[in-house]
């Protein structure tokens, strides 16, 4: 009703906040990825500079699709948030680290292991380098896991696995079950 509304007002900039919002009402649907995108268009067309969380609404599709196993559709909007401009980037926007982490699965799905690995080195090499996020222990854990994996698959289990265990050990380490589970099934 309200997106309703404000399209009576012709408030494009309204209709874009109440598309985004929408969107995160309606996570498990397949509306979520729509309403994301239709954001991403009203967004352009008004300008980013009037906008909050313009890089969320690419995480989002870009996680949607990955979801919908749609991996090289989920690349391409996680490659448009990278690409996207830093000063579009604010604190209010999602962890760079988890737009990666989506781009390195998405690859890892097609069985592309060399760009996954790429994307998770990426990662690592960012974490390492300028540390900012507040669960820097587990995303370095998270990145070396992946690597680890990739690694496994290319027949180099003697570097795959402490990678691994370590991505293991520091789940637990930090409580953080659904790595652990993670990482044990990698093992």
């Amino acid at each position: 009703k309200c997106i309703q509304l404000a399209n009576q007002l012709n408030d494009e900039q309204l209709m874009a906040e109440l598309y985004a919002l929408y969107a995160e009402l309606n996570f498990n649907t397949s509306a979520y990825v729509l309403y994301n995108l239709k954001a991403i268009e009203l967004q352009k067309k008004v300008g980013i500079s009037h906008f909050v969380y313009v890089a969320n609404r690419y995480f989002n599709v870009s996680l949607g699709l990955y979801l919908n196993e749609d991996y090289k559709q989920s690349i391409n909007y996680g490659l448009k948030f990278l690409l996207l401009d830093y000063s579009d980037k604010r604190e209010t926007d999602r962890d760079p680290d988890l737009h990666t982490d989506v781009i390195g699965a998405a690859y890892f799905r097609m069985g592309k292991l060399d760009s996954s690995k790429y994307y998770y080195q990426r990662l690592l090499d960012t974490l390492i380098k300028k540390p900012h996020t507040s669960h820097q222990q587990l995303w370095v854990a998270i990145a070396k896991g992946n690597i680890g994996r990739v690694l496994a698959l290319q027949n180099q289990e003697d570097k795959a696995i402490p990678l691994i265990n370590e991505h293991l050990q520091t789940s637990l380490a930090l409580n953080s079950f659904n790595n652990a589970a993670l990482a044990e099934n990698n093992i």
